[in-house]
């Protein structure tokens, strides 16, 4: 049976980091609909130039790893504010930002689809309010 096996390796996957980065979120789902689990994370790996950054990979179970890091920014995210990846019922994956603190937040949610083969953008809402 290699449903053991499988498990083992993705929860050995989801523990990874690249190059010392911390893991912000992950996901896991099949999202192409090929019957390979595929893994969605989101980490942190600021640099002196760019303190902000986010990289925000997928690794298809096919092996094809798609990265990068302009869709998703920490700024102005901390401990009581966040990113959060969720699976929707129609396959789309939300990638969810909040600023809750102070006086000036926000919601943004990216909505990423797999369709004609390719991992897309298929939706944006931003939310800002003032308390």
């Amino acid at each position: 049976m290699r449903v053991a096996p499988l498990a083992i390796l993705l929860a050995l996957f989801s523990q990874l980091s690249w190059a010392g980065d911390k893991e912000i979120a992950y996901l896991s789902a099949d999202l192409d609909k090929d019957g390979k689990p595929d893994s969605v994370l989101v980490l942190e790996e600021g640099t002196e130039a760019d303190p902000d950054q986010l990289n925000f990979v997928v690794q298809f179970g096919n092996g094809i790893k798609l990265q990068n890091n302009k869709l998703v920014r920490k700024s102005g995210l901390n401990e009581s504010s966040g990113l959060s990846l969720k699976l929707l019922a129609n396959g789309s994956v939300l990638v969810r930002s909040v600023k809750d603190w102070g006086t000036s937040n926000w919601v943004s949610d990216i909505y990423l689809s797999f369709r004609e083969g390719k991992l897309k953008i298929s939706g944006f809402d931003h939310e800002w309010y003032y308390r």
